[in-house]
């Protein structure tokens, strides 16, 4: 019985212990994997979803609204560009619709796009109903904008817009494309030509070193025989076919240098031309922001006389009684152009040939009018003159500069850069660069102004001349 008592007692705490284990690692694996799963589960969905829906709110309105002012001003801006454009195209031209080209007798407004407007409002009230951590709903249909028919017409003229203006945009880049080939052509030409010319010095200097060589081998060839002549006694007389000093002179005479000064001159004359063919490039660019210059009769003083057409102006000597008017120059013998330019490039050509003296450039359009100063870009001119007949003058603010030019203009052209702040004057027929204003500060529009009298500081230009005189100052529009 003890012998029993004692199997069963180890046998039964085996069997428990083996049993209560198996069982209770089932029991408690089963029941945590169920349990963890399901909490996790509800948990991290709803904290993914409660995450992800704020992260995906804050970005997705952060992104949109960048997306949308960057796009918005863009379009804005391509908008508004294309307004002053036009605007400035109907201020010297005739209104042309750039679209269907339809001429229009009088020049139509251009008013505010309402479409455009409507969407920036909305855009700007839905930036402002935006918050951190909710996500609105989409916005309803306002009543009748679904039924409007109009709207969708708008939209597609809108959109047609858009195409026509990228359209603009890669025509003008390939414009630029071809302008930069055409520039590194001539430009490629020219280092060509230098090198070229370099060559033809370098082969020169050698070909007169070899010369040079050769011809003293034969002097020293000469002296030798000589030498010997006169060691062995066959030139008694001691007669020299040449003395030293003609030798170091037939020498020194064969150096060349006259020669290479001739291929410098060539080359500086190569250069020059050259850089006249890159200065028509150049001209020719300009002149793609060519403007068609009236004269303004309101402006000229009463010694001068304009034509029709307002492209010339006569310099007489019959002071014109004319009405009153705060535009017009009293003292400087001037006129400008009747329409004035801003916020833009622009290019116009003055004819001067046969003038003994003026005056040509760009004024700003608050110049005083009724006194007599130097006109410099301190009191708004930016101009070029001819005094004297021969003396050829930027008036810069330090005072008047004197200008060497190799040959007499007979046609000046004027170009003007409000961005970059530069007045640039060119011999348009020499294609020759004659002087430029930079760092210029205009703040206004310029207007194109012309001169037909002396330096101002040289003779009172409210006086008659003491002889008589009839200066004609063309104004060449047509380049």
């Amino acid at each position: 019985s003890s012998y029993l008592s004692i199997y069963l007692s180890i046998y039964l705490s085996i069997y428990l212990s083996i049993y209560l284990s198996i069982y209770l690692s089932i029991y408690l694996s089963i029941y945590l994997s169920i349990y963890l799963s399901i909490y996790l589960s509800i948990y991290l969905s709803i904290y993914l979803s409660i995450y992800l829906s704020i992260y995906l709110s804050i970005y997705l309105s952060i992104y949109l609204s960048i997306y949308l002012s960057i796009y918005l001003s863009i379009y804005l801006s391509i908008y508004l560009s294309i307004k002053a454009c036009i605007s400035d195209y109907w201020d010297i031209r005739e209104a042309i619709c750039p679209l269907c080209k339809e001429t229009f007798k009088k020049r139509p407004d251009l008013h505010v796009n309402t479409f455009i407007n409507e969407i920036i409002n909305q855009f700007k009230s839905a930036q402002e109903d935006i918050s951190p951590h909710t996500i609105l709903p989409l916005r309803e249909p306002e009543q009748g904008d679904a039924t409007d028919g109009g709207v969708n017409r708008k939209i597609q003229a809108r959109l047609k817009k858009v195409e026509e203006i990228k359209n603009s945009v890669e025509i003008s880049r390939a414009s630029s494309q071809k302008d930069t080939e055409e520039s590194e052509q001539v430009f490629t030409e020219l280092l060509r030509s230098i090198e070229r010319s370099q060559a033809d010095v370098v082969g020169e200097i050698q070909e007169k070193q070899r010369a040079v060589e050769k011809q003293a081998e034969c002097l020293i060839k000469e002296l030798e025989q000589e030498v010997a002549d006169l060691e062995s006694g066959n030139n008694k007389q001691g007669e020299l076919r040449s003395t030293p000093q003609q030798i170091c002179s037939e020498t020194s005479a064969s150096g060349g240098g006259k020669t290479i000064w001739g291929i410098v001159s060539q080359l500086e004359d190569t250069f020059r031309e050259e850089m006249k063919k890159v200065m028509d490039k150049g001209l020719k660019l300009l002149k793609t922001n060519a403007v068609n210059v009236i004269l303004d009769p309101d402006t000229a003083h009463p010694f001068l006389v304009l034509s029709e057409d307002g492209k010339q102006a006569r310099h007489v000597n019959d002071w014109r009684i004319l009405p009153f008017n705060l535009k017009r120059f009293n003292t400087s013998i001037s006129v400008l152009g009747r329409t004035g330019f801003s916020s833009r490039r622009f290019y116009f050509e003055v004819q001067v040939s046969g003038k003994t003296d003026w005056g040509l450039g760009v004024a700003r359009e608050s110049i005083d009018r009724k006194g007599k100063a130097l006109p410099t870009p301190a009191i708004g001119y930016w101009t070029l003159w001819l005094t004297n007949r021969y003396e050829y003058r930027a008036a810069d603010d330090s005072g008047s500069i004197l200008l060497s030019l190799r040959e007499k203009p007979q046609k000046v052209g004027v170009f003007v850069d409000h961005k970059e702040g530069l007045v640039s004057f060119y011999d348009s027929e020499a294609k020759v660069h004659i002087y430029s204003f930079t760092g210029c500060s205009f703040n206004e529009k310029l207007f194109p102004f012309l001169n037909s009298s002396v330096w101002p500081h040289t003779r009172c230009c409210s006086t008659p001349c003491p002889s008589p005189c009839s200066r004609q100052l063309g104004w060449c529009s047509r380049l």
